[in-house]
């Protein structure tokens, strides 16, 4: 018989989720501690982690297990010291970054890109997806962005 395997509608049911207010996933992060992935590392560019030593991996490592006590709020203070995170856009690092981005398909993954500051120059590059943070560069001699001179 037609109609037979539809599904039937519960009108109770459909309007108990039209009065659900829109989850705001940006806000629910900022109360969530870090999670972090390396599905993106570039392991081969100027920035790549083939070119990280083992003191700096530790280092790095140490770093995530630190900063994964703080939640994404904390985080986004801003000048909260080591570790310190901000976005960066694209067009605003240097050239070289701009190129590797690009080949890497990094600017298909991400709108901008984040850093975290893990010492006077040494800084961690990524970006953050819905309360991850995807690791991608390690710049240990702060040259993928370069502060402008005042």
């Amino acid at each position: 018989m037609p109609g037979r395997n539809r599904p039937k509608h519960n009108r109770a049911r459909e309007a108990s989720r039209a009065k659900r207010p829109v989850e705001d996933r940006t806000a629910r992060f900022g109360d969530e501690h870090p999670k972090f992935s390396f599905r993106f590392l570039d392991l081969n560019g100027p920035w790549g982690w083939s070119r990280c030593g083992a003191g700096d991996r530790t280092a790095v490592l140490d770093f995530l297990v630190t900063i994964s006590s703080r939640t994404w709020a904390q985080l986004r203070q801003p000048h909260s010291g080591v570790g310190e995170y901000h976005a960066q856009s694209f067009d605003s690092l240097e050239k070289a970054a701009q190129e590797r981005a690009s080949e890497i398909k990094l600017d298909e993954k991400a709108s901008q890109l984040t850093r975290f500051r893990l010492g006077e120059m040494q800084r961690l590059w990524g970006f953050e997806q819905h309360g991850v943070f995807y690791l991608v560069w390690w710049d240990p001699d702060h040259t993928v962005y370069i502060v402008p001179k005042r």
